[in-house]
């Protein structure tokens, strides 16, 4: 639970493998690339069946000073 909401981090490939069927409209998903590269991210969230799929993407990059 995170602020009275629950979380369940996976990995891209648990996403697409078991989960990618359960996202709901509505659901938030976020998706955090540590190293930068973010295909198997992508590729992962295309598994999601529509009309659920999330339509639009937002990247953030942070780099440590």
């Amino acid at each position: 639970m995170l602020a009275g909401v629950e979380v369940t981090p996976l990995l891209p490939g648990e996403l697409r493998g078991q989960h990618a069927k359960t996202v709901r409209d509505g659901d938030l998903v976020v998706a955090v690339s540590q190293s930068g590269e973010t295909t198997d991210l992508t590729l992962s969230l295309l598994h999601i069946p529509a009309p659920t799929r999330p339509t639009s993407f937002s990247a953030a990059v942070f780099t440590p000073t």
